[in-house]
């Protein structure tokens, strides 16, 4: 799908396969760097995709982490919030 998308648009796709052959040395490392547990694998993919742009040389990246944070969260926070606006409408 990725593939013809690329292609109908024209524009350059590269693929980077995740690498399972050092996945505990990787895995280890970045829980280093973080201090402690990755939340979710998606950290240690996006890690994994950051270092193969790097290492082709890429200074920029627009990606969509951290976008739910930019954009007020999840839908469900939304849902909280006005369920406590209207548990407490005396405020």
């Amino acid at each position: 799908m990725v593939d013809l998308a690329a292609n109908q648009l024209g524009i350059k796709h590269i693929k980077i396969p995740l690498q399972g052959a050092h996945f505990l040395t990787d895995l280890r490392a970045l829980v280093h760097h973080h201090d402690g547990p990755i939340s979710t694998i998606s950290y240690f993919a996006h890690n994994q995709l950051v270092k193969a742009m790097s290492g082709d040389g890429f200074k920029v990246s627009v990606s969509g982490t951290g976008a739910d944070e930019l954009f007020t969260g999840y839908y469900d926070h939304h849902n909280l919030h006005l369920h406590d606006i209207a548990s407490n409408s005396e405020l």
